[in-house]
């Protein structure tokens, strides 16, 4: 397998904060995870195999990234080195039928945790597995969900004391955003509405989330009443208070913006806004095409996205500010799901 590190070592690309996009391309039949470099465009497959790849996930240091690797009916979290060193992990468990079903893998700040949803008991749990020092030696795995609803996940906390997902199905016991905090132990239920895709604020004081309100999506922040203590009483806002759909909030690495995708103009279209709503929204893109799934810089200088604009979805760059787009990817298959 190529590394990350051996495929930009040559173009002096490091990892860290200078990091290259990863992301999902069709263009050799199955989904297989790319690294391109965001001011050359130069990209190459992090792996090419017979089965699928998808997720790739950054840590936050950016030294590993994590990616679901599907094959022969099965889905394996793998994580592999930067730098190339060590061997890649697996986080599925040995067992008689090798069936995990892992997927949608989430990195803490430190790098040191990974959290995913399995199915390896029958049913789709969230587990974090933690990686030792050096990330080369034994994976201990802990089971931090139960429930029979489907659950989703949606963020670390930025202090990694506690983890956000959604919960689906079942009755009205259930749903809506719930914290647990890694060892499995406090269990913290903030909403019950149709809640989902919660991201926390870079500083831990807010949560945004998208609620479904009767069919139309709209975005939430969520706080602690005293501003600190998640296990006290929360309280939450509409936030924008549109009547278009706004969906996919992310925030700026400085936490004072979140980009989002809106249908105010018709087409999906990404804005970003002020999380105090002192100013405006900004629209960022101006086009007839869908363009979605934003992710910001480390640097907070820069947005990632993907657009239909060409065909197929294309990854492309651009300022904060909307100005100087970039297009990455220039082929007629699919490429999407870009993490930075």
């Amino acid at each position: 397998m190529a590394t990350l590190g051996a495929v930009f070592g040559a173009c002096g690309i490091a990892g860290g904060s200078d990091r290259p996009i990863v992301y999902v391309s069709e263009a050799d039949g199955n989904p297989d995870v790319y690294a391109i470099d965001a001011e050359t465009g130069e990209s190459e497959p992090v792996k090419r195999g017979p089965g699928s790849e998808f997720a790739p996930s950054w840590s936050g240091d950016g030294e590993r990234l994590a990616y679901v690797v599907s094959s022969e009916g099965n889905r394996d979290v793998i994580i592999v080195e930067y730098d190339g060193a060590g061997a890649e992990l697996s986080v599925s468990p040995d067992n008689d039928d090798g069936v995990g079903n892992e997927g949608s893998p989430l990195w803490n700040a430190d790098g040191d945790r990974l959290a995913y949803v399995s199915e390896r008991n029958g049913q789709s749990d969230v587990y974090v597995s933690t990686l030792d020092e050096d990330g080369q030696g034994d994976i201990v795995t802990t089971r931090i969900t139960s429930e029979e609803s489907r659950e989703l996940l949606g963020d670390w906390s930025p202090d990694g004391q506690w983890l956000v997902f959604s919960r689906q199905g079942g009755d009205d016991e259930v749903q809506g955003l719930w914290l647990r905090n890694p060892a499995g132990v406090n269990l913290l239920r903030l909403t019950d509405g149709a809640d989902s895709d919660p991201v926390w604020s870079p500083d831990g004081d807010a949560i945004a989330f998208v609620r479904d309100d009767l069919g139309n999506n709209d975005i939430y922040l969520l706080k602690p009443e005293d501003g600190e203590d998640w296990r006290g009483k929360v309280v939450e806002e509409r936030w924008l208070n549109s009547p278009e759909e706004d969906h996919s909030p992310a925030w700026a690495p400085d936490g004072d913006i979140l980009a989002f995708v809106t249908d105010r103009d018709g087409n999906l279209e990404i804005y970003t806004a002020d999380a105090n709503e002192d100013e405006p929204p900004q629209r960022l893109t101006i086009n007839e095409a869908s363009d979605t799934q934003p992710v910001w810089s480390p640097d907070g200088d820069r947005i990632a996205f993907v657009t239909d604009l060409f065909g197929e979805t294309e990854i492309l760059v651009m300022d904060a500010d909307g100005t100087n787009q970039q297009r990455l990817t220039h082929n007629d298959a699919k490429d999407h799901s870009p993490d930075w």
